[in-house]
């Protein structure tokens, strides 16, 4: 499946914990965004140190919108 993870700066373990499994389970694509490029680029090297065949891209909150995803988890502090 594809997934979009929207994050806040210092996602920490919450967000962690709910990429991880999903990496683990063998989702295809996972597109990490934030408002600030270069933290979701980051994050995007903490996920690609992990042993997984996904297909990790990253980018800013406007750069996830319009595409279409089976999952996107919402990793900010705000709803």
């Amino acid at each position: 499946g594809w997934c979009c993870l929207k994050s806040r700066p210092g996602i920490g373990r919450r967000g962690t914990r709910r990429v991880l499994p999903l990496l683990e389970a063998g989702v295809a694509r996972l597109f990490i965004a934030n408002r600030t490029v270069g933290k979701a680029q980051a994050l995007l090297h903490h996920f690609a140190a992990h042993d997984t065949r996904a297909a990790l891209s990253a980018g800013s909150w406007n750069d996830a919108a319009g595409a279409s995803y089976d999952v996107v988890i919402n990793a900010t502090s705000a709803i």
